[in-house]
């Protein structure tokens, strides 16, 4: 009898984790798919800075709050209009954001 309660127990407890795994394994692929979803937004509605030979794009929004700069490459306010003549803009290389500009370091002339 004690052999059958402690199965039942067992079984319980797999049924838990295998719950709690989904649960974990559905939030983080959310997140992912809606990252992604948002970035397409923001790529489609906005001008976009763009290294080929480096795989960078990303959106350039105006500003250069945390807000923008988890997200995306922030222009400078009171550089030149975007997309026209000489701007400034700004993103992060860290894996703490948007892992923007990571690869930066590896650009040569006519990138």
């Amino acid at each position: 009898m004690e052999k059958k309660k402690k199965q039942k127990l067992m079984r319980i407890i797999g049924i838990i984790m295998i719950v709690c795994s989904i649960g974990i394994l559905s939030f983080y692929g959310y997140r992912k798919i809606s990252r992604e979803l948002y970035l397409r937004k923001l790529l489609n509605d906005n001008i976009n800075f763009e290294i080929p030979r480096l795989n960078i794009k990303v959106p350039v929004l105006e500003g250069t709050g945390s807000k923008q700069l988890q997200v995306s490459a922030g222009h400078f306010e009171g550089t030149g209009a975007l997309g026209k003549g000489n701007f400034c803009i700004c993103g992060h290389n860290s894996t703490i954001y948007a892992e923007i500009f990571n690869d930066l370091d590896q650009i040569q002339i006519g990138d």
